[in-house]
């Protein structure tokens, strides 16, 4: 049986390709650092968390960590910079060092700065609890995609009694 990977999918996964070969001549600038070991494509995993999810780039310094989230899109939505922090504090355990700030690079070139800070964080775990409960009772997400996009989604066979 051959899948078919979505249009969203691909373009996604070409975006992320292209900035990760700009990010390799760039310099770490735009995040008011230095110098830092950048980390592409870095699995996170943290049992005590009960997260894991796969960071674009981290920044690694002598004494902090930097995540760094891709998005092909032009706009921040609240949902990412819960995904950002999230991998922020996977981060930390991770590499045992402190999350430093956080960045967005968004399609058009921009950079948005994202504070980890402890109502963020505290949103991030109250976010985990609520997936957990809602998944717990078997229910669903709501969501907010059009016909179009269901019908390339992956996840349209865990979906298809909304």
């Amino acid at each position: 049986m051959v899948t078919i990977e979505p249009l969203w999918s691909i373009q996604g996964t070409n975006f992320h390709g292209r900035e990760q070969q700009l990010f390799r001549r760039r310099n770490l600038t735009r995040f008011c650092l230095l110098e830092g070991k950048k980390r592409y494509s870095q699995n996170l995993k943290s049992s005590r968390l009960q997260l894991h999810g796969i960071a674009d780039l981290l920044i690694e310094t002598e004494n902090s960590i930097h995540a760094i989230e891709f998005k092909c899109s032009r706009v921040v939505k609240y949902a990412h910079r819960l995904q950002l922090c999230a991998y922020a504090m996977l981060a930390e355990e991770n590499f045992e060092k402190p999350a430093g700030q956080a960045f967005i690079l968004t399609e058009n070139n921009r950079t948005y700065e994202v504070v980890v800070d402890s109502d963020l964080r505290s949103d991030v775990l109250k976010t985990r609890d609520e997936i957990f409960t809602m998944l717990n009772k078997g229910g669903k997400p709501s969501s907010s995609a059009t016909v179009h996009q269901c019908t390339q989604c992956e996840y349209i066979n865990n979906c298809n009694d909304r």
